[in-house]
């Protein structure tokens, strides 16, 4: 069996290597002649992804795994295609952005074997893979192409891809009964799958009845952590106001198993969560608890800011540090994270704004549009955006000039720095 995996970034390029390491021949297309160069090197284009250097260079190594920028290179031939491109949102609509969808489906479309199966990964809204995908594709092919579609959820997060492949069960979904087993076994073929005695079915590939479905369970399963987050958020908010602990609280409502209340947080950040609801929202549904969710998740950097306002006065002219720009702990992203919303909000009030992240150099935060750490002892208060293990051994050595710290998310940091600052919980 020969395989296509169109789009090698934090999705695409984890499941191309594994793909490689069970004896397929698999090529990855990339347009990013970097990305592409970098993969043929043996070197993954981005960082901290545990297991997937050493997988890589042995797909190289063994001749099984090869990138390229040429369409027909990657494509042709090949009876199994699976796409992982990119699915963002307008930054103004935030309407799905199909342009790097609809420019695979064309390449496809022009270079496909007349029998390949192809496959979506990217979450999309319902309904994209048979009336967007399969319809561009065969309109793009000059053939009588037979092909067969389906889709399958990725399910995997960054700095743990390798093994989410192994520790939740693949949902496969096909426009026919045919393409659904054809794309049952070709993921049966590669993956092993983790012992799951919580499950109610035994661990590994679980079918549905079409392409719609698994689409839906991909949106479901993100947007009800979105909705609950937003519910936890609420919680945070009103346990402020009434002067209560929420997460001591939280963890004693979670003693009851029926009880699966998140942590309250400064923001909701990543590829993800602020994402995939709106995707579910292209499917009719414009007003009730999902928008809602979203509306309060958005909002929680604008309310962190309010809060420390109220804290500590006014802000004008305060040099305030922003800690952590990366969306998530130990995470080299940035995608939909608050600390932009924040630095706004905190600028809009007259602060003087610095950010750091051990993750990013100076001149990467600079990039990034944030005015990087310079003179510590001019440090009047900081905010926890993003909870590094690096800051717990900060001291009040590091930030003399610091009153006051700020943590926008629940954890250990609290104990760590609270016998040299002042620590204010934002939820």
């Amino acid at each position: 069996m020969k395989v296509s995996v169109i789009g090698l970034g934090k999705i695409g390029l984890p499941l191309a290597c594994q793909i490689a390491s069970s004896g397929l021949d698999v090529v990855g297309f990339d347009i990013s002649s970097e990305a592409v160069d970098s993969v043929n090197a043996g070197i993954p284009p981005f960082p901290n992804e545990p297991g997937l250097e050493e997988k890589l260079r042995h797909g190289i190594r063994s001749g099984l795994l090869r990138a390229s920028t040429s369409p027909k290179e990657a494509l042709a031939g090949r009876d199994v295609i699976v796409v992982c491109v990119p699915l963002m949102l307008d930054p103004i609509s935030t309407a799905p952005d199909y342009s790097s969808l609809d420019m695979a489906c064309q390449f496809i479309g022009e270079n496909a074997s007349p029998n390949a199966l192809i496959i979506v990964e990217t979450t999309v809204p319902v309904g994209t893979t048979q009336n967007r995908v399969a319809s561009k594709v065969r309109s793009a092919s000059a053939s009588n192409a037979n092909f067969d579609f389906a889709f399958s959820p990725e399910r995997i997060s960054s700095g743990s891809a390798l093994s989410d492949l192994r520790k939740y069960p693949k949902i496969v979904g096909g426009e026919s009964k045919i393409a659904t087993e054809r794309a049952a076994e070709f993921y049966s073929s590669f993956l092993d799958f983790n012992d799951r005695p919580d499950l109610n079915r035994p661990n590994g590939v679980w079918t549905v009845e079409s392409c719609e479905s698994a689409e839906m369970v991909k949106l479901m399963e993100t947007t009800y952590r979105d909705v609950n987050i937003a519910l936890a958020n609420e919680f945070g908010k009103d346990c402020l106001r009434l002067g209560l602990d929420f997460d001591e609280l939280r963890k004693a409502a979670n003693s009851q198993p029926y009880s699966h209340i998140h942590s309250s947080g400064i923001s909701v950040g990543g590829h993800c969560i602020p994402v995939y609801p709106r995707l579910y929202l292209e499917n009719g549904s414009s007003s009730g608890l999902i928008p809602l969710a979203r509306t309060i998740n958005d909002g929680m950097p604008k309310f962190a800011v309010s809060i420390i306002e109220r804290v500590f006065g006014s802000l004008a002219c305060r040099r305030v540090l922003i800690a952590g720009v990366s969306y998530r702990s130990l995470v080299r992203e940035t995608a939909y994270s608050g600390a932009f919303a924040l630095k706004d909000e905190l600028e809009e009030r007259g602060a003087e704004v610095q950010a750091v992240d051990p993750l990013y150099s100076e001149a990467e935060i600079a990039e990034l549009g944030f005015s990087a750490l310079s003179e510590t002892d001019k440090i009047e208060l900081i905010v926890v955006h993003t909870h590094h293990p690096d800051f717990e051994s900060w001291t009040s050595h590091d930030f003399p000039s610091c009153s006051v710290v700020f943590q926008g998310r629940p954890g250990p940091l609290r104990s760590k720095l609270k016998s040299h600052f002042t620590v204010k919980d934002l939820f």
